[in-house]
């Protein structure tokens, strides 16, 4: 396996959920005024602070580590196989490998909700941004690496 074959799609996926998480916390800023008043608390740094763009890093390192993984296990990594709803095995591995990033991730969104003061509907968007942008970067490395 060349794993070099990775990293294009990889990159191009992490971009991609970068954008989609970014055109979505606007989005939801725009329904929800609220969002935006609470994302600017002590709490978050402000959009000024150069540390702030540092968390659009994430998706893109993150876009990288899923191609790995996908390129390695040929996508098929999932703890529910089982319980999918496709009979076509090119969605069920998306579906699962999708849903196994999204189960750790919001494992993760959990924690923060518990140990930060912010509210029950910053954490259902925060939840909706990651189900979203995690099956996009599946898609697409589902596309791009076979």
């Amino acid at each position: 396996m060349n794993y070099g074959k990775a990293f294009v799609p990889g990159l191009i996926a992490g971009l991609a959920m970068a954008i989609v998480g970014a055109v979505l916390n606007l989005f939801w800023q725009e329904i929800f005024p609220s969002l935006k008043a609470e994302s600017a608390t002590l709490v978050f740094r402000p959009e000024a602070d150069p540390l702030f763009w540092a968390a659009f890093i994430c998706p893109v390192f993150l876009g990288l580590v899923m191609a790995y993984i996908w390129q390695k296990s040929g996508g098929r990594i999932c703890f529910f196989t089982f319980c999918l709803p496709s009979d076509d095995p090119s969605k069920k591995d998306v579906l699962g490998f999708a849903t196994t990033f999204i189960i750790m991730a919001l494992i993760s969104l959990l924690m923060t909700y518990s140990s930060f003061s912010m509210s029950f509907l910053m954490f259902l968007v925060w939840c909706d941004s990651v189900i979203i942008q995690y099956f996009l970067g599946t898609w697409i490395l589902a596309k791009m690496i076979k």
